[in-house]
Protein backbone atom coordinates (compact mmCIF):
# COMPACT_ATOMS: atom_id res chain seq x y z
CA UNK A 1 0.00 0.00 0.00
CA UNK A 2 1.18 3.48 -0.85
CA UNK A 3 -1.17 6.23 0.35
CA UNK A 4 0.42 8.66 -2.14
CA UNK A 5 0.07 6.14 -4.99
CA UNK A 6 -2.55 5.72 -7.67
CA UNK A 7 -5.94 4.16 -7.02
CA UNK A 8 -6.77 1.18 -9.20
CA UNK A 9 -10.42 2.23 -9.42
CA UNK A 10 -12.84 4.36 -7.44
CA UNK A 11 -14.65 1.31 -5.99
CA UNK A 12 -11.55 0.12 -4.12
CA UNK A 13 -10.45 1.84 -0.93
CA UNK A 14 -7.13 3.52 -0.16
CA UNK A 15 -5.62 0.15 0.86
CA UNK A 16 -5.33 -0.63 -2.87
CA UNK A 17 -3.22 2.41 -3.84
CA UNK A 18 0.13 1.60 -5.47
CA UNK A 19 3.15 3.11 -7.17
CA UNK A 20 5.71 1.58 -9.53
CA UNK A 21 9.30 0.84 -8.48
CA UNK A 22 11.94 3.46 -9.01
CA UNK A 23 14.28 2.79 -11.93
CA UNK A 24 16.98 0.19 -11.09
CA UNK A 25 15.19 -0.91 -7.90
CA UNK A 26 16.61 -3.92 -6.03
CA UNK A 27 13.50 -6.02 -6.71
CA UNK A 28 13.90 -5.49 -10.47
CA UNK A 29 17.14 -7.51 -10.32
CA UNK A 30 16.35 -10.09 -7.62
CA UNK A 31 13.66 -12.65 -6.80
CA UNK A 32 12.82 -13.69 -3.26
CA UNK A 33 12.81 -17.48 -3.10
CA UNK A 34 10.90 -18.96 -0.16
CA UNK A 35 11.17 -22.64 0.67
CA UNK A 36 11.08 -25.20 3.48
CA UNK A 37 14.35 -26.76 4.60
CA UNK A 38 14.74 -30.37 5.77
CA UNK A 39 13.47 -29.37 9.26
CA UNK A 40 10.39 -27.72 7.71
CA UNK A 41 11.62 -24.27 8.68
CA UNK A 42 10.74 -21.46 6.29
CA UNK A 43 13.83 -20.10 4.54
CA UNK A 44 14.12 -17.00 2.36
CA UNK A 45 16.90 -15.88 0.08
CA UNK A 46 17.28 -13.23 -2.61
CA UNK A 47 18.65 -14.62 -5.87
CA UNK A 48 19.56 -13.05 -9.19
CA UNK A 49 16.90 -13.12 -11.86
CA UNK A 50 17.55 -15.89 -14.36
CA UNK A 51 16.82 -15.44 -18.06
CA UNK A 52 13.60 -16.85 -19.48
CA UNK A 53 14.34 -20.07 -21.39
CA UNK A 54 14.01 -19.77 -25.15
CA UNK A 55 12.49 -23.24 -25.51
CA UNK A 56 8.89 -23.35 -26.75
CA UNK A 57 7.15 -25.80 -24.42
CA UNK A 58 3.70 -24.27 -24.23
CA UNK A 59 1.12 -26.45 -22.52
CA UNK A 60 -0.91 -27.21 -25.64
CA UNK A 61 2.10 -28.53 -27.59
CA UNK A 62 3.40 -30.65 -24.70
CA UNK A 63 -0.06 -32.04 -23.96
CA UNK A 64 -0.56 -32.88 -27.63
CA UNK A 65 2.75 -34.81 -27.69
CA UNK A 66 1.83 -36.59 -24.46
CA UNK A 67 -1.55 -37.64 -25.86
CA UNK A 68 0.20 -39.05 -28.96
CA UNK A 69 2.56 -40.96 -26.62
CA UNK A 70 5.56 -39.02 -27.93
CA UNK A 71 6.81 -38.11 -24.45
CA UNK A 72 8.65 -40.95 -22.77
CA UNK A 73 9.80 -41.01 -19.16
CA UNK A 74 13.57 -41.39 -18.89
CA UNK A 75 14.80 -44.66 -17.36
CA UNK A 76 15.62 -44.60 -13.65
Amino acid sequence: MNLQGQKLCKELGDDWRFSLNEEHAFVDKKILEIYLDEDFSVKKQWVDIRPVPEEDHCFENVWNKYMRDEIVDPPN
